[in-house]
C-alpha cells in the first residue's frame, strides 16, 4: 500500500494523545473523518519535516540501489559483464534527486493526505515525468552514449517497484526510529493555564519523544483584568528564568484554558525571548491542522471539506458524459429496439418504467428503465425487488441480470438529469424513509446521481432489505460525494464493465 507523506509544520509532532502508549499506536492518523468503504482509501500518516527527510533518504536509497542492480543484472544477462557501476550509480543519483525534489514539492502543494489511488497516481506521474526528462538528457542530447537503453528501461520498472515499497515501509520505520527520540537532548519549557489537563498531556508527549524532564510553568488565566496583568508579568519572569537555565530547546504553549485575548497577549510577550516558540492549539482545533489552508481575501481559512468538483471540473464532467453517452446511445439503439419488442411481447404494460427520483440538490426528475416487472410502483409505497421476486417478468429477469434494463438512462444522462457516475438515485419513498434513519443521507444529493457509482463497483447493488444494508451503501455514496474527481469517475467506469459481467446482486 502506497503512503503519501508530506512535510508539515513541526506542530504536527505535538498531536494530542492520552498516554505515551497511545502515542505509539496513534502515529497513523485518519486522512479524513468521512466513512470510507473497503478499498476506498487507507489511513493517512502525519509527519513533520524531519519525517519527510527520513522518507527522502529511503526513497533515494531505493532508487539508487535499483539503478545499480538493474544495470549490472541487465549487462551481465545480455553482454556477460557488469557494465560500469559508476554510470549506473550516477544515473540513479540523478533520478533520485529529481524524483525526491518533485515529490516533496507536490506533497507541499497538495497540502493534504491522499488516498491510495491518488498516491499511486501521483507516484506514477512524477516517476514518468522524471524518466522522460532524464531520457531526453541522456539519449537525445547524447550525454553518455555508453548507457544502455535496456538497462535504463530495467531501472524504470525496478525503480518504480522499489520506491513504492520504500514508501509503503516508511511510516513503520519513522514510527519506530524517528518519533520516539524526536526531542532527546532538548530542554523544553512548557507553558499552560493552571489546572488544565492539556499541559499534562503535552508533557507526556514530550517525555515519550525523548525529553525526560520538560520544565513546566503554569499561569492563572481566568482572573480579573487586574490579576491578569500581575499574573502575566510574573509568568513571563518565570519563563525567562527557566529559558536562561535551559540549554538548546524551545518554549511550547498549550492553548487550552486561555481566553483568546489573553493567549494573544502571552504569545506576543514571549516573542521577546530568543528561543523557538510553539503554540499547541486546543484539541478541538488541533484536528484541523493537517487540512489545507485557503485564502479568503486577506484572511486565511482551514478547508474542512472541499467541494467535490470545481465549476470547471463540473463542465468537463458534463462534456465527458455527453461524449460517452451519445455515441453509446447510437451504438445500442438496435439492441434497445430488440429489447423493446421483447418487453412488449412478454407481458402486458408499457415498454418503459418511469419513476420519480430526487437528483442533484434534491431536484426531482423522472428516471427511465426498461420495464422488468408486472407492476409500475411510484409514490409513497414502493417495494424493492427481491431475489426470486414473482413480479419480475421472464424478459425482465434476463435484462436485470445483465443490467440491460438501465440502458434508457442514457437519455437521462443526455438530458442532464443524471451523470454516468454518481450515487444511484433511490425511489423518493425510500429517500424519505432512510433519511430519517441514516445520518447525512441527503449529502448523496450534493453531487449528480449516476448510472453507476462507487457503491455499485463494490457489489453494493440490488435489494437493501435492512437499514444496515442501506447504511453500508450510503457510506460508499457519501465517500464518493466528498471525494469525487474526474480521475475517480474514469476508474469507476472502467470497473463497472467488469462488475456487469460478475452479476453480483443482479436480480
Amino acid at each position: 500500500m502506497i503512503f503519501e507523506i508530506r512535510a508539515e509544520a513541526e506542530l504536527a509532532i505535538f498531536r494530542h494523545v492520552a498516554t505515551p502508549t497511545a502515542a505509539a499506536s496513534g502515529l497513523a492518523r485518519e486522512r479524513r473523518s468521512t466513512p470510507q468503504g473497503p478499498g476506498a482509501a487507507p489511513s493517512g500518516f502525519a509527519a513533520d519535516a524531519g519525517a519527510a527527510l527520513v522518507l527522502t533518504m529511503l526513497e533515494a536509497f531505493a532508487i539508487t540501489l535499483s539503478s545499480v542492480v538493474a544495470g549490472i543484472v541487465y549487462s551481465r544477462a545480455l553482454h556477460g559483464y557488469a557494465g560500469d557501476p559508476a554510470v549506473f550509480f550516477g544515473n540513479g543519483m540523478l533520478v533520485a534527486a529529481l524524483f525526491c525534489g518533485a515529490m516533496r514539492a507536490r506533497e507541499a502543494h497538495r497540502g493534504r493526505l491522499f488516498g491510495e489511488a491518488h498516491a499511486l497516481r501521483d507516484l506514477l506521474a512524477v516517476w514518468l515525468a522524471v524518466f522522460s526528462f532524464v531520457a531526453f538528457v541522456w539519449f537525445f542530447l547524447k550525454i553518455d552514449p555508453t548507457l544502455s537503453r535496456g538497462a535504463f528501461l530495467s531501472f524504470f520498472v525496478l525503480g518504480f517497484v522499489a520506491v513504492g515499497a520504500a514508501r509503503s515501509r516508511a511510516p513503520g520505520i519513522i514510527a519506530a526510529w524517528y518519533h520516539p527520540r524526536r526531542f532527546a537532548g532538548e530542554n523544553i519549557v512548557l507553558v499552560g493555564a493552571r489546572d488544565v489537563a492539556a499541559l499534562e498531556r503535552l508533557g507526556n508527549e514530550f517525555r515519550f519523544t525523548g525529553c525526560d524532564n520538560p520544565a513546566i510553568v503554569t499561569v492563572a488565566a481566568n482572573g480579573d483584568a487586574g490579576e491578569w496583568a500581575l499574573t502575566l508579568t510574573q509568568g513571563l519572569r518565570d519563563i525567562r528564568a527557566r529559558a536562561r537555565e535551559a540549554g538548546h530547546g524551545q518554549i511550547c504553549v498549550a492553548a487550552d484554558g486561555f481566553p483568546p485575548p489573553r493567549l494573544a497577549e502571552l504569545m506576543s510577550a514571549l516573542q521577546s525571548i530568543p528561543r523557538a516558540i510553539r503554540l499547541v492549539p486546543e484539541e478541538s482545533a488541533e484536528r484541523y491542522l493537517h487540512m489545507p489552508m485557503r485564502n479568503l481575501g486577506r484572511l486565511r481559512a482551514v478547508e474542512i471539506q472541499r467541494a467535490p468538483l470545481s465549476g470547471m471540473q463540473l463542465g468537463l464532467k458534463r462534456i465527458i458524459d455527453l461524449a460517452i453517452a451519445i455515441p453509446c446511445l447510437v451504438l445500442v439503439l438496435p439492441t434497445m429496439l430488440v429489447i423493446a419488442v421483447a418487453v412488449k411481447l412478454d407481458s402486458r404494460g408499457p415498454i418503459f418504467f418511469r419513476q420519480k427520483r430526487l437528483g442533484f440538490r434534491g431536484k426531482p426528475f423522472v428516471i427511465y428503465k426498461f420495464r422488468t416487472m408486472s407492476v409500475l410502483e411510484d409514490g409513497a409505497d414502493v417495494a424493492q425487488a427481491r431475489k426470486g421476486d414473482a413480479r419480475i417478468t421472464r424478459v425482465g429477469r434476463l435484462l436485470r441480470s445483465m443490467s440491460l434494463d438501465e440502458l434508457p438512462q442514457l437519455f437521462n444522462v443526455i438530458r442532464g438529469d443524471m451523470s454516468l457516475v454518481g450515487p444511484r438515485p433511490h425511489a423518493v419513498a425510500h429517500d424519505h424513509f432512510f433519511a430519517s434513519l441514516i445520518g447525512n443521507y441527503e449529502l448523496r444529493q450534493h453531487v449528480m446521481p449516476g448510472v453507476t457509482g462507487w457503491a455499485q463497483i463494490h457489489g453494493l447493488r440490488g435489494e437493501t432489505a435492512t437499514t444496515e444494508m442501506m447504511r453500508k451503501r450510503v457510506e460508499f455514496d457519501l465517500w464518493y460525494a466528498k471525494n469525487a474527481s474526474l480521475f475517480l469517475d474514469l476508474q469507476i467506469l472502467a470497473r463497472t464493465a467488469v462488475e456487469v459481467f460478475r452479476k453480483r446482486n443482479a436480480y
